[in-house]
Order: structure tokens, then sequence, then C-alpha cells
């Protein structure tokens, strides 16, 4: 995909696998997404984190929500990963931000790296 212009996207349920370049791609700047460069390095240190400092239930659903969505063998070809806030219910919007947040901080981290 080269030079596609999500930029006025709203993405809801949306997944992009199977070897899929998004690094040319145009996203949303409206801060509810990011483009993850390195996705192979960062949703290993993610996991790592959550693995060894997260709660025990939000342990659980995060990695579930990595292995199963976000970063999968379908994903593992791909040289980004778009990852942005899904909808989800009232009673899951601190765990779901705490999760975006944690995966932009090591993005961010492994783009610098």
């Amino acid at each position: 995909m080269d030079q596609v212009d999500f930029s006025e996207a709203q993405f809801r349920f949306v997944g992009f696998s199977h070897g899929i370049d998004l690094s040319r791609c145009i996203f949303p700047k409206d801060g509810n997404g990011f483009l993850v460069r390195n996705p192979k390095a960062c949703f290993t240190k993610v996991k790592a984190i959550i693995e060894h400092g997260w709660p025990p239930n939000d342990k659980k659903r995060a990695l579930h929500l990595i292995d199963t969505f976000l970063f999968t063998k379908n994903h593992q070809s791909m040289p980004a990963i778009y990852f942005y806030r899904r909808p989800v219910a009232e009673t899951l919007k601190e765990f779901d931000e705490k999760l975006f947040a944690l995966v932009k901080q090591v993005s961010d981290q492994t783009i610098a790296a």
C-alpha cells in the first residue's frame, strides 16, 4: 500500500495483516492511533513488561489481546502496524488506555533506539 491516505478515516475494528506494508500510508493525526514501526521488537518488550508488572487480570487480558488480535503470526512479516484506540465498554476504558499508553511508550523508545 503506497501513499494510501487514511487521514480522514475513523478506525473501528479494522485490522491489517499478512505482510501489508503500512509504512508509507497516511494515518489520522488525532492522537487516537500511531504507527508501530518495529512491531516485533515493540510487542516483545510490551509483553515482557506486562508479564512482570501488571496485575493478574489485566495481564491475562492484555496478553490475550496481543496474541489473538494485535500481533499474531499474520502480523509478524509486517514492517509497521497501525495501533489505535478501539471502542470499548466504559468498564474497560482504564485498561485500554493503560495498554495504549504502554504500546505508545515502547514504540517510541524502539524508534529512538
